[in-house]
């Protein structure tokens, strides 16, 4: 079958999220899974929400890196109330230019956050892990 949904994306740089995530708000705290970034060429399933697509490989690594920002993360969590992660929970953050990596540091400085409310997001929103991506399919084996 043809890909009848946005076709015109299949040739561009995609940042994949899952569409579930989370258990519980009482307990999740990190409220987004790690980004998958899907290379030009690629088209995904409803199990995916398309967070962004790109021209360019850089621009989605630095859309991904921002998504796994607690200030991004913690934007989110305002919105998302349950494990559902709909186009919707995105819709308080917001569009910023690619040519950069964001940090929180970054965008702390840029939205004149002070240190209590640097504090309040902090201790609300659990520090991601240091690898960016999961490992896609790395426990699959060639065949031979």
């Amino acid at each position: 079958k043809a890909i009848a949904v946005n076709p015109d994306w299949i040739d561009e740089w995609k940042v994949l999220m899952t569409a579930v995530q989370g258990t519980s708000a009482a307990v999740e705290t990190k409220f987004l899974s790690k980004p998958i970034i899907a290379e030009a060429g690629t088209a995904c399933t409803e199990t995916y929400l398309v967070a962004g697509h790109f021209g360019n490989e850089k621009d989605a690594i630095n859309y991904a890196q921002y998504l796994r920002t607690r200030f991004v993360r913690f934007l989110v969590s305002l919105r998302k109330a349950t494990q559902h992660a709909t186009r919707d929970v995105y819709s308080f953050v917001p569009d910023l230019p690619l040519n950069q990596e964001w940090t929180d540091a970054k965008l702390y400085k840029r939205y004149g956050l002070n240190k209590d409310e640097i504090a309040f997001i902090e201790s609300q929103v659990a520090e991601h892990d240091s690898e960016l991506f999961d490992e896609v399919g790395s426990d699959e084996t060639e065949d031979e």
